[in-house]
């Protein structure tokens, strides 16, 4: 782009011609590659603009697919974090917690963990996070 300028001010030097250097009838020719040249200064600016928009369009695409899956991960993140802190908290088989000891204590525990997950998946549909 910058060397497209500097043969734009060659060729606007050479029109003016100050000290007759060049003939007439090369005059009209360096005249006419000034004109070109201009719209080919013109032209490279316009698809330089044009690319530019075009990758800040494929950068904004990217963005949006990153932020989605971004969001998906965090959905299930925050379905199964509820999950993770019961087992490791009924892991650690302590002598004195009561639900151990208990007939129901083991079904007790799956129905609190189903009733989590479903309440969590709830949630996130109800804030439309799924």
């Amino acid at each position: 782009m910058q060397y497209m300028g500097l043969m734009v001010d060659v060729s606007d030097i050479l029109v003016e011609n100050n000290n007759n250097v060049i003939p007439d009838e090369a005059h009209h020719m360096f005249h006419l590659i000034g004109t070109r040249l201009d719209r080919l200064e013109w032209a490279s600016v316009t698809l330089r603009e044009s690319v530019m928009q075009l990758r800040e369009a494929y950068q904004s695409q990217v963005d949006i697919d990153a932020n989605l899956m971004m969001r998906l991960f965090t959905v299930v993140s925050t379905v199964f974090l509820p999950l993770m802190v019961l087992t490791s908290w009924y892991g650690m088989n302590y002598k004195f917690m009561p639900e151990i000891s208990k007939q129901y204590g083991y079904p007790l525990f799956i129905v609190l963990a189903v009733l989590v997950t479903i309440a969590t998946i709830w949630y996130c549909k109800k804030k439309k996070y799924l």
